[in-house]
C-alpha cells in the first residue's frame, strides 16, 4: 500500500482545469515555501484558496513528480492578497485584476461576504454600475453554491465531480434537491450505489419506512435487473429482492 502524503498551503496557480469533470492541475505553495504540483478532481479551485491535500506521489514522464489528491480540505482565502488573487482569477466573469483590486481595496477582508450578501454595495466603486454589481453578485453566488454542494457531498465521502453532474441536472437549487431526497443520487445521472445513499439518508434523519427510501429501493432493483438483460420481474421476486436490500427480510 502506497504511503499517503499530506501537504498544506495556498493555491499559487491553476495550470489546467476541465470544467466538465473537475480534473485539475495546480501549483500549491506550502507554508515552508515548497511548490508542489497537485493533480486530481478539484472543481472551482482558484489561486488564493487554502488547501490541505492528502494523496500519493506519482511521476509524470513529462511534468515530473506530482501529488495525486485522494482527500481534500479547502477553505476560502482569508488574507487580502489571497482574496485579490482569488477574485481576479476568473471565478466571476467580467472581474479582472483591475476591478478585483478596486473591490478588495474598498472592502478588504469583507470582500467575499459582500459579494455574496450585499453586491449592491459594489456600485460605490468607480466603473461598476448597479446592473454590473448585481451580475457580479449573482455569478459569485453561483460559484459559492457549487462549492457548498461539494462540501456537503464530501461529508459522505462522495466525489466532488458529482457536484458538477447535480448542478447540470438541477441547477442552482441542487443542494436543496439532494437534502429533500438524497436517494436521487442513485439515479442514472449520478449512479451512486443504493447502499451509499441509504446510509446517507438514514444519517440525515430519513425514516426506514419513508416513501423516498421504498421507491428508491424498488427502482434500484428494477434497474439492476434491467442492466442484466431482464425485461420483466415478477412482483413476488421484486418485493423479495427489495426487502433483502432494505434488510427487512
Amino acid at each position: 500500500m502506497e504511503e499517503l502524503i499530506c501537504r498544506e498551503g495556498t493555491v499559487h496557480s491553476v495550470i489546467f482545469q476541465n470544467a466538465e469533470n473537475g480534473y485539475t492541475v495546480l501549483r500549491l505553495l506550502t507554508e515552508e515555501g515548497e511548490v508542489v504540483t497537485v493533480v486530481g478532481c478539484i472543481p472551482c479551485v482558484a489561486p488564493g484558496e487554502h488547501l490541505t491535500v492528502t494523496g500519493t506521489w506519482e511521476v509524470h514522464p513529462q511534468h515530473g513528480e506530482q501529488l495525486k489528491a485522494q482527500e481534500l480540505e479547502r477553505t476560502l482565502p482569508e488574507e487580502e492578497e489571497d482574496i485579490f488573487a482569488y477574485l481576479s482569477s476568473g471565478i466571476c466573469k467580467g472581474v479582472g485584476p483591475t476591478t478585483a483590486r478596486r473591490i478588495v481595496d474598498r472592502f478588504g477582508l469583507e470582500t467575499l461576504d459582500i459579494l455574496e450578501a450585499e453586491p449592491e454595495r459594489l456600485q460605490t466603486i468607480k466603473g461598476i454600475t448597479a446592473k454590473k454589481a448585481m451580475e457580479i453578485g449573482e455569478l459569485f453566488r453561483q460559484h459559492m453554491g457549487l462549492r457548498r454542494l461539494m462540501e456537503f457531498l464530501s461529508r459522505y465521502q462522495l466525489p466532488p465531480v458529482l457536484a458538477i453532474r447535480l448542478r447540470q441536472q438541477y441547477g442552482d437549487g441542487a443542494i436543496r434537491v439532494v437534502e429533500r431526497n438524497p436517494y436521487l443520487l442513485s439515479d442514472d445521472v449520478c449512479g451512486v450505489d443504493f447502499s451509499v445513499t441509504d446510509t446517507m439518508a438514514l444519517s440525515m434523519g430519513f425514516a426506514e419506512d419513508c416513501t423516498e427510501r421504498l421507491e428508491a429501493a424498488l427502482t434500484f432493483e428494477l434497474t439492476y435487473n434491467e442492466n442484466n438483460g431482464h425485461v420483466f420481474l415478477p412482483k413476488d421476486k421484486l418485493l423479495a429482492a427489495t426487502c433483502q436490500l432494505l434488510g427487512c427480510g
